[in-house]
């Protein structure tokens, strides 16, 4: 994590960190600072898969499950062959 923060340092808006750093915060169960960056993920690349899914993952965590669904519901629609996001 403290990587990716140097990185921020660098690249405010590199949403590469950002979803990187999300995952990292969705493995320490920290969904809402999962949210946030990949919030901050979504700004540069909004159609991302990746950051819809571990944007997903972290609502579902916070127990927001409508906007889970929704973040879900993007992700099939973006790649509707992976059955990973059928709802």
């Amino acid at each position: 994590m403290v990587e990716y923060k140097k990185g921020l340092e660098f690249d405010r808006d590199n949403s590469i960190i950002h979803r990187n750093m999300a995952a990292c915060y969705l493995a320490l169960n920290r969904f809402q600072e999962a949210l946030q960056s990949c919030q901050q993920a979504k700004v540069g690349e909004p159609k991302n898969v990746k950051t819809l899914y571990r944007e997903a993952q972290a609502y579902a965590g916070l127990g927001n499950l409508v906007e889970a669904t929704a973040s879900f519901w993007e992700c099939s629609m973006l790649e509707p062959q992976t059955d990973l996001f059928k709802i």
